[in-house]
């Protein structure tokens, strides 16, 4: 009977431990994993590539407790300025790619180049043409027709949440901008990110060691008013 005793006290010592780690693990998978948005909003692009400030759409962060989604019509206004200028240089380029192909075609004419020399000159704008194509590619104009319609309809995006925080705690955007809190210490690296997912835990032990770290306020009514 006591050996039974102990050998359950160790199945379940073991067991519980076993239990936790699972349930850390499902937590870690359920956060990091990203949520489906109605149009597949590319931070990667925005904020990467582009470099636009996390605070350009996300404006009342620096001034209130959310950080607030753009509006539609705001992201309409800005591809549409940004759209008609690619599309001029990419017709440009496309312009200056044919009329390189004429002069390849024109010095075999003239015997400046060999057929092989051209063939192979011809193949390398032909691949210049189809990246240039690529360029504005389907799922970019989806996008573009989707925020279009959203503009036509005056209906705002069902952006899908992907930091929620539970009803019971207080957070405000504001004072952690004012102290100068990166937006990557609780969002993380948002332009590396295709579309955004949570990969921070935000849970309360997650909070307070950060507060501690920094020597801001911790009690209890810091964060549950």
């Amino acid at each position: 009977m006591q050996k039974l005793i102990i050998i359950a006290a160790i199945v379940g010592f073991f067991g519980f431990f076993l239990a936790l780690g699972a349930g850390y693990a499902y937590t870690w998978y359920d956060y990091e994993t990203m949520r489906e948005q109605p149009i597949a909003f590319d931070h990667k692009i925005h904020a990467g590539q582009l470099g636009v400030p996390c605070s350009d759409c996300h404006n009342a962060a620096a001034i209130s407790r959310q950080a607030t989604m753009p509006a539609v019509q705001k992201c309409a206004s800005c591809h549409k300025a940004i759209q008609v200028r690619l599309e001029e240089l990419i017709e440009f380029e496309i312009e200056k790619i044919e009329a390189e192909k004429e002069k390849i075609a024109s010095d075999f004419a003239d015997g400046k180049i060999t057929a092989a020399e051209r063939d192979n000159k011809l193949v390398k704008k032909d691949r210049e043409l189809a990246r240039k194509d690529r360029e504005l590619d389907p799922v970019r104009r989806k996008n573009l027709q989707k925020i279009k319609e959203h503009v036509d309809k005056q209906e705002p995006i069902a952006w899908v949440r992907v930091h929620a925080l539970p009803s019971h705690v207080y957070f405000s955007h504001k004072p952690h901008i004012k102290q100068n809190i990166e937006c990557t210490t609780c969002h993380g690296r948002v332009e590396w990110m295709g579309i955004a997912r949570q990969v921070a835990p935000l849970t309360m032990g997650w909070c307070v060691s950060c507060h501690k770290s920094r020597n801001a306020p911790h009690d209890c009514t810091t964060c549950h008013q």
